[in-house]
């Protein structure tokens, strides 16, 4: 993927229409006891699957990294061998998409977007979730960026451009503000703030962008690695099927935090 200054510890936020909650976690969404052996294989699965994926998304950035320093000349070559394989695109989708979107259905989907117990929509869990899971795994990522690449972009840029209302408010509350390591504003261009939007748009985001906040969180930000790249997630416990996920928003800057709940 191409580079980017946005830091590799930013974090990506969530909807303004939630409330905080503070009161304690109800009977079902109590810790579960010690997983046995099915869920601990389950949950050996799926770090080989998330190391797998790592691999994949690494290959993909350093493919992106190659195509943006090649010449016209090159890149109609390049055009030329991916329309050739682009005519195999049956034997490509039996061979290599069918098997891996089907593993996907099977052991990768965890979520869906439903009903709040706190207010509005959240993230519900569709199956039982092992502690240490990312519940919002994409398969066959390589198709496109999908939610996972960022822009860095200015409130001066925003103001500058005849964007509505509603969409920079909505701007504003998916995507934290860029902070130092001092919990501070990010100041970049002309001084003002800076936030690192979803590259694709707003229109592509995933279950994850749904989730709400409490202070008794099951759902943990995972530090991103590349500059570029947004944050992922892990549950810090077991999750039981029908419960529903929260994050605690002050993970995502104080600034953020107070001005969501407020």
């Amino acid at each position: 993927m191409p580079s980017s200054t946005l830091p590799a510890d930013a974090t990506r936020a969530h909807p303004a229409s939630v409330v905080l909650t503070t009161s304690s976690p109800s009977a079902s969404s109590k810790p579960r006891a010690a997983a046995d052996t099915t869920t601990s294989d389950a949950k050996e699965q799926l770090d080989e699957h998330d190391e797998e994926q790592a691999t994949k998304e690494l290959l993909i950035l350093s493919i992106m990294d190659s195509v943006m320093k090649l010449d016209e000349s090159q890149l109609r070559r390049t055009k030329a061998a991916v329309e050739k394989i682009e005519n195999s695109s049956t034997v490509f989708a039996d061979k290599v998409l069918r098997p891996a979107l089907l593993d996907h259905l099977e052991r990768g989907v965890f979520v869906k977007v439903g009903m709040s117990s706190v207010e509005g929509c959240g993230v519900i869990a569709v199956r039982d979730i092992p502690e240490g899971t990312d519940p919002f795994q994409v398969c066959n990522q390589f198709l496109g960026l999908s939610d996972t690449m960022s822009v860095v972009v200015s409130d001066a840029e925003l103001r500058r451009r005849k964007i509505p209302l509603e969409v920079l408010e909505m701007v504003k509350s998916f995507f934290a503000p860029l902070t130092d390591s001092d919990d501070e504003g990010d100041s970049g261009r002309g001084g003002d703030l800076e936030y690192g939007v979803n590259a694709t748009g707003l229109n592509s985001l995933n279950v994850g962008w749904y989730l709400n906040h409490s202070d008794t969180p099951n759902v943990c930000h995972f530090e991103a690695t590349e500059a570029g790249t947004f944050c992922t997630y892990r549950t810090t416990r077991a999750i039981a099927k029908g419960e529903e996920l929260f994050i605690d928003y002050k993970e995502l800057g104080l600034e953020y935090y107070e001005n969501i709940m407020h």
